[in-house]
């Protein structure tokens, strides 16, 4: 430690720096405007007290600040800091660095009132620092770290706690630095999903160690990894765009809707329990650490990580409580990208609504905005955007056109049904109808039947076109039973029935498939107690367990390789006559998804149902199969990105 380091509780408050390397200290610089914005040139008395230092300490340097909360703080030199919690210290003065595998930091009570040197050498780039007050801190001292030569970073720390001491000191190593973005929106569905999987896409091919994170998703449609985790469809996809292995570290929080006033919690890709009506606001904490913990590791192996937001950062009656929109944005001080969908109508108040409702010190966050599916002349928009930028400070980086033939493995339930009539010249037609059940989960499972050539898709819940279509689909379902019973009271289930009386196809999906059993014993995911009664068009039963099965099985059917994989607690006494199930007649069933992305499979066994529906539909052979037409989709994403939003300055921008 230098001289620079021996920072007193008198004088603290002064700003005192030696060489890069060495030990230097901050003083509060000034308060906020309403842009989150602070003054350099502050009066030489300037005395802090204890409230400037309550809510958060934040960055700057000789030139600007750059600043999160109530208080600022100013770096000599030049340098930055960004400054976050990473332990509390104990009665002794102990504390864990736990971020970086630096191990305990030691540090005497009598310490507490000069500097801190966390000491040591480590890998990576940039310097790290590991902080402790300077001053009565006693025992509720909290062990901070900061990151220095960081030019945007915003400071974190948001629960310290001094007694009259103005000044922290700093002692330092070596770490890699945290660079990320974080892609939020106005609404949901308006096209956050499509923005990260396309930066994703684009900035991997320009060599960027790149991916994709989302802190919690909520949402049916999931997806098994290689290691045996589930996470949501959507970061599966944006982590394949990105070139990178899926796995929970990037959808560390699962939730899955049981029911209006209950969820399934997936945690790093395992369950943990469930989540109740009047605990998602207050009952979050734990899962909130795990998932700023799963940033951290993530954050650890790429360049830049590509955060998606959850619905809409105006939703402000949660901000108390969110880790996922501005909540992890603060945590990490990451720019935020914000998404409008002008499609829908209403973007441009959307945009200026979203700024004006949320907080001073979160509204700092929100750098720039990107429009999203415009049809037409995009200078028509210009005037408009111009004003909001005027209005909100934030600048326009692009205008995204209405893309066609684009879909994505969507978490949203506004996207089920998304598919539209085929647009392909074939006049020989195949029809699907695909049950809309209330807690459909996997809908993505029929995505490449809408891809194939002549394939017409419907999600639906009209019963004429239930019974009309050449093929019936009951898809997935979060609540087996209670979706069964709807399905029953809506008059499907005779629909269903009579179906297999004629010989018309139908396929059942993992809880579709369990619904066509003679009976249904669930006391996990169900209320009801005791034997349900199921479709008994399959000779199978169903037992529910606790234990989840989260599996990649594959198999073969009259010659052709499939795959899939499997997440469910009911298990069924199957033949396996077809993969992952069973069949009778004209009625198939499987507890596997994701097996009709196996392009010879699902092309065959479509013919047969063709053949069974009497139509005249043949599969094009030729005809891009299902992962080669989502790579081009993606791809098309990631050329639209690169063509009309200015993906440069985001770059920088999360750098």
């Amino acid at each position: 430690m230098g001289a620079a380091g021996e920072a007193r509780k008198g004088d603290a408050h002064r700003v005192a720096v030696g060489d890069p390397n060495d030990v230097f200290v901050c003083r509060v610089a000034g308060s906020l405007d309403r842009r989150g914005e602070a003054f350099v040139d502050v009066p030489e008395t300037l005395s802090p007290t204890p409230g400037d230092l309550a809510d958060v300490l934040a960055i700057g340097c000789g030139l600007g600040l750059q600043v999160s909360g109530e208080a600022a703080f100013e770096m000599a030199e030049g340098l930055f800091a960004q400054v976050r919690v990473v332990g509390r210290l104990d009665t002794e003065g102990r504390g864990d660095a736990v971020s970086g595998g630096a191990g305990p930091l030691e540090v005497a009570r009598e310490d507490l009132d000069g500097a801190v040197d966390a000491g040591g050498e480590g890998g990576g780039r940039g310097p790290r620092l590991f902080v402790a007050e300077v001053g009565e801190v006693g025992v509720r001292g909290l062990a901070l770290e900061a990151a220095l030569d960081v030019p945007r970073r915003l400071a974190v720390a948001d629960e310290v706690e001094l007694d009259g001491a103005h000044a922290a000191t700093v002692g330092l190593r070596t770490i890699r630095l945290v660079a990320g973005l974080l892609v939020t929106g106005t609404s949901s569905d308006a096209g956050k999903s499509l923005v990260v999987t396309a930066l994703c896409r684009l900035w991997s091919r320009q060599g960027v160690r790149v991916a994709p994170f989302k802190a919690q998703n909520m949402s049916n449609n999931s997806m098994v990894c290689r290691d045996g985790s589930e996470i949501g469809r959507a970061q599966w996809l944006q982590a394949v765009a990105a070139a990178v292995e899926p796995s929970s570290v990037h959808n560390p929080v699962l939730l899955k809707p049981g029911s209006d006033r209950q969820a399934f919690v997936v945690l790093r890709g395992q369950p943990a329990g469930q989540l109740v009506a009047g605990e998602y606001a207050t009952g979050r904490r734990h899962l909130a650490e795990a998932a700023f913990a799963a940033f951290e590791e993530l954050a650890e192996s790429v360049d830049v990580v590509v955060a998606e937001g959850a619905g809409s950062p105006a939703e402000i009656n949660l901000r108390a409580g969110d880790y996922v929109n501005l909540g992890l944005a603060q945590r990490f001080s990451l720019p935020a990208l914000l998404v409008a969908d002008i499609d829908r109508g209403g973007a441009l108040a959307a945009l200026y609504g979203t700024w004006g409702l949320v907080s001073d010190s979160d509204r700092a966050l929100l750098r720039a905005y990107v429009i999203n599916k415009f049809r037409g002349d995009a200078s028509v928009l210009a005037p408009g955007l111009d004003v909001v930028t005027e209005r909100t400070g934030m600048p326009s980086v692009g205008v995204l056109p209405w893309l066609e033939g684009v879909w994505l493995d969507s978490e949203d339930a506004l996207s089920v049904g998304r598919w539209r009539p085929s647009t392909d010249a074939r006049p020989d037609r195949l029809s699907v109808a695909v049950v809309r059940f209330p807690r459909t989960s996997n809908a993505t499972d029929v995505d490449a039947l809408a891809a194939e050539p002549g394939v017409d898709v419907r999600v639906t819940t009209d019963v004429d076109v239930c019974r009309e279509a050449d093929l019936l689909v009951l898809p997935g379902s979060r609540a087996t039973v209670s979706d069964l019973e709807w399905l029953r009271s809506t008059g499907l289930a005779e629909v269903v029935e009579w179906r297999a009386s004629q010989g018309r196809p139908v396929l059942g999906i993992c809880g579709g498939y369990e619904m066509l059993a003679q009976w249904i014993d669930d006391p996990v995911e169900s209320s009801t107690a005791g034997r349900v009664e199921g479709l008994g068009l399959l000779p199978t039963t169903v037992t529910f367990h606790a234990e989840k099965v989260l599996a990649r099985p594959s198999d073969t059917w009259r010659g052709h390789e499939v795959e899939g994989y499997e997440i469910h607690h009911g298990v069924v006494d199957d033949d396996r006559t077809f993969p992952g199930g069973t069949a009778s007649g004209s009625v198939w069933g499987t507890i596997w998804h994701g097996t009709l992305e196996c392009d010879d499979f699902r092309r065959a066994w479509l013919f047969e149902v063709a053949a069974a529906a009497g139509s005249t539909w043949t599969p094009d052979l030729s005809a891009p199969g299902f992962t080669a037409r989502r790579e081009a989709m993606i791809d098309a994403l990631a050329d639209a990105v690169e063509e009309h939003v200015d993906h440069e300055s985001l770059l920088e921008m999360a750098r």
